[in-house]
C-alpha cells in the first residue's frame, strides 16, 4: 500500500482505542560466510542492485503517521537452519524476487539452491522479528 493510505486505512480499520499490531521479519546469516555465498549467487543471476528499507523503518512509518498513540517496537530474534527447499520456497515470497520475470526467477532459485547446497543443504537464518504496536486515540 501506498505511504499515505496505510496507516489511515489501519487507523479507519480499528474502534476507538483499538490496537494495531505490524509484524516484520528480516533476515540475515548466522554464518558470514553463507551470507557471502549466497549474495554473490543472487548476483550472479540478476546483478540488479537490492535496495532493502532500514531495518525500523515500518516503525518510523507508524509512529511518523501522527494517527497512532503508544506507538512501540518488541523485537525477538532466533537462528532457523532451513533446508535447500525451504529457503527457496522462503525467497519466492520475497517482493523483490516476486518482481523478477518468471525465467529470471527460476534462475535465481537454482543458484540459490546451488549456493545452500554447498553449505550440505541447510543455512542458518538470523530471523530478526519486530513487532510494532500502536493504539486509535480515543
Amino acid at each position: 500500500m501506498e505511504p499515505e493510505t496505510r496507516n489511515r486505512r489501519a487507523k479507519d480499520a480499528l474502534t476507538l482505542g483499538g490496537s494495531l499490531a505490524v509484524f516484520a521479519h528480516r533476515y540475515a546469516y548466522v554464518d558470514p560466510a553463507q551470507a557471502v555465498a549466497i549474495e554473490a549467487a543472487f548476483e550472479s543471476v540478476d546483478p540488479a542492485p537490492f535496495r532493502d528499507r532500514p531495518d525500523d523503518w515500518f516503525h518510523a512509518d507508524i509512529a511518523g503517521s501522527g494517527l497512532f498513540a503508544d506507538v512501540r517496537p518488541v523485537s525477538f530474534r532466533r537462528a532457523v537452519p532451513l533446508t535447500t527447499a525451504a529457503y527457496q520456497a522462503l525467497v519466492s515470497t520475497f517482493s523483490p524476487q516476486l518482481r523478477r520475470p518468471p525465467e529470471l526467477r527460476e534462475r535465481v532459485l537454482a543458484a540459490v539452491g546451488a549456493a545452500v547446497d554447498g553449505f550440505g543443504g541447510t543455512v542458518v537464518l538470523d530471523l530478526r522479528t519486530t513487532l510494532v504496536l500502536g493504539r486509535r486515540p480515543a
